[in-house]
């Protein structure tokens, strides 16, 4: 079991970062082939799906959220040698994200089509349709997407990263592999894939929480806690609630561009659709990165170094552009052949081919300051100024650009894209500002500091 020092960093980061991206890769593929699937049942599936996929962002986001924040914690305590009390906000972590989970899931299911209808109801019957027998299936697997979550980001913590890997993979796998079978051996279109996603989620919730009991040597996980602590959760609390906010506005910002695009016709909700997840394998090593900076940051905070955790989040954010930019040898050629697996029509070809190449262009200069630094900041603890930044560009650049640009310019689908180009940037700004300043330290000069020393100056009650 490696933890942070200084001297470790470089090793630490192709420890953790290796497994993640080939999780993150396999991830995006496997994504990539259920839209192919998807799009040859028709242009309604997909663009029923890919509406639904904005109500169930909405919901992971919370599960990640808490994720995320006893992650961030678990990470902390590990780095300052407090096993104990990462094993406790451990267990806190898997009970209170699958409490949630259980009960975001029951009120999806049975308001899946009021729901539906009061935020796409302009999209045509069948689209709405096909999206409500997605989302039932979305409502029941989130508990055990909520178990997978908690039980990854404890692995995480930890600095175990393989095992949260082998066990995404393995479930996606089956996910593609079901969903083929029902698909085009059955014949059962959107509820082949539906029926798919909840195999994979029960299995990798399962399996998630049985390898976090077996393989996190530095964090005594004994299981889901049979109650919840206060005490122990407060802390997680402090850093999920911010982040939580953040992803709740995100997401319902994105549900809102998703009934703008509901007026656009279905060839743009279909462009939309194929765009967004040919940019998943573009942003692949950006969210590897994402995931890798909660662990080594929170470590490298706790463990008292705070100048070399400031140089670390400006070192992931350059690493990420670089692996960006490198990613794109080999997707550019493959582009027009990984268009055509979608079967999309002329005119959404020339749509979505906009969206993607310019994506590309902003993506690589914006994008890891934009989702990499802010994971950091809140790894030391600055979820709350981070979330600021956050809901302010989105609802000043993205929310009114996506309109502005969208409705009011008649640009489309481009113009709601625009807005997101433009919140990239925003964000990008204030947290490289935020960071280089030191804010996050209380605008002091951060140093590094023994954390013996620091224990030490706690029990004396510096």
């Amino acid at each position: 079991m490696v933890t942070y020092s200084p001297e470790r960093e470089n090793f630490l980061i192709k420890k953790l970062l290796l497994p993640t991206l080939i999780e993150q890769s396999i991830t995006a593929v496997i994504g990539l082939l259920a839209t192919m699937m998807v799009s040859n049942v028709g242009d309604y599936a997909v663009s029923g799906v890919s509406l639904v996929d904005q109500i169930n962002f909405l919901a992971i986001s919370l599960f990640n959220a808490l994720a995320t924040g006893a992650t961030v914690i678990i990470a902390q305590y590990t780095g300052s040698g407090k096993a104990r009390d990462a094993g406790n906000t451990a267990s806190q972590s898997v009970l209170i994200c699958t409490s949630l989970a259980a009960l975001l899931g029951l009120f999806t299911v049975i308001f899946s089509r009021p729901l539906l209808n009061v935020l796409y109801g302009s999209a045509e019957r069948q689209v709405i349709e096909a999206g409500r027998l997605y989302l039932i299936f979305s409502g029941i697997s989130y508990p055990f997407f909520g178990l997978y979550a908690s039980s990854a980001g404890i692995m995480r913590a930890s600095g175990n990263a393989r095992t949260p890997m082998l066990t995404s993979v393995f479930s996606n796998i089956v996910n593609l592999i079901v969903s083929f079978i029902l698909i085009f051996g059955a014949g059962l279109g959107v509820l082949g894939v539906s029926i798919g996603i909840l195999v994979s989620r029960i299995l990798s919730g399962f399996l998630g929480y049985y390898t976090a009991k077996r393989f996190t040597d530095s964090v005594p996980f004994s299981g889901i806690a049979r109650r919840f602590d206060r005490t122990a959760l407060f802390p997680v609390l402090k850093v999920s609630i911010p982040i939580s906010i953040d992803g709740v506005v995100f997401q319902a910002a994105r549900i809102f561009m998703g009934v703008l695009m509901s007026t656009m016709g279905t060839i743009s909700l279909h462009a939309n659709a194929i765009a967004n997840s040919l940019n998943n394998l573009t942003n692949i090593p950006g969210n590897a990165f994402q995931i890798v900076a909660v662990t080594i940051v929170g470590q490298a905070y706790g463990s008292g170094k705070h100048l070399s955790t400031k140089k670390l989040m400006f070192k992931l954010c350059l690493y990420a552009t670089i692996a960006h930019l490198l990613n794109y040898i080999p997707f550019f050629p493959l582009l027009n052949t990984l268009i055509g697996l979608y079967r999309p029509t002329a005119e959404t070809v020339v749509l979505l081919k906009q969206l993607i190449y310019t994506a590309c262009i902003v993506a690589p200069f914006f994008w890891p300051c934009s989702f990499v630094l802010p994971q950091s900041l809140r790894s030391v603890g600055d979820a709350r100024a981070t979330m600021l930044i956050s809901i302010v560009s989105l609802l000043v650049l993205r929310v009114a650009g996506a309109w502005f640009f969208g409705i009011y310019l008649g640009w489309g689908i481009f113009g709601v894209w625009t807005g997101m180009f433009l919140d990239w940037a925003g964000r990008a700004i204030g947290f490289l500002l935020r960071a280089a300043l030191n804010f996050w330290n209380g605008r002091e000069k951060p140093v590094d500091y023994d954390p013996v020393d620091i224990q030490e100056a706690e029990l004396e009650g510096i």
